[in-house]
């Protein structure tokens, strides 16, 4: 998996893989960005192997401030 996260401010993700069910984490990580005044690109990949119907989710973990975007993107090859 390849992630890629873009943010017009300073905050920190968290990337999480969640169970089937979506009841709960099955580990966690924290990723930091330094934005400041100009837009901060995060890109990193990782290998994982899932299990079927776990899901990957990306979130902020700090309250970002009006009129700020985020994005992020998850790109997965099978095999």
């Amino acid at each position: 998996m390849v992630f890629w996260i873009s943010a017009d401010e300073s905050n920190t993700f968290r990337l999480r893989r969640r169970n089937a069910a979506d009841t709960a984490d099955i580990w966690g990580m924290r990723i930091s960005s330094s934005g400041g005044a100009r837009t901060t690109f995060l890109n990193f990949a990782l290998r994982l192997n899932l299990a079927v119907n776990e899901f990957v989710v990306i979130e902020n973990a700090g309250a970002g401030n009006a009129g700020v975007a985020y994005q992020a993107s998850i790109f997965v090859n099978a095999g």
